[in-house]
């Protein structure tokens, strides 16, 4: 019964503490906001985006797919800055 009992509260344990890991909670930010965006509901999408901004000001991904959500809605004067951010912390590659 005990063990049952430590086993409950290990498990309990673990499940808060990722949900609280910030790298998941971005990560499950952005499919809710790509959701929005596949659905062409850009300005949703972008609260979701800015939610992981303002949780990790050094998010680059979602800086950039802020600024692709601006674009959609065709406010090209706000997307810039975001683009300019993501372009300064994504890693080089084929996104950046």
């Amino acid at each position: 019964m005990r063990l049952r009992i430590l086993l409950t509260i290990a498990a309990l344990a673990t499940a808060i503490s990722c949900s609280r890991d910030p790298q998941q909670l971005n990560k499950k930010y952005i499919q809710t906001g790509d959701k929005y965006f596949a659905a062409h509901k850009y300005r949703e999408a972008a609260i979701f985006y800015r939610s992981t901004i303002r949780r990790d000001a050094r998010f680059g991904e979602g800086y950039y797919r802020l600024a692709l959500a601006e674009v959609n809605l065709n406010e090209m004067a706000e997307a810039v800055p975001p683009l300019r951010r993501a372009i300064e912390l994504l890693p080089d590659g084929a996104q950046r």
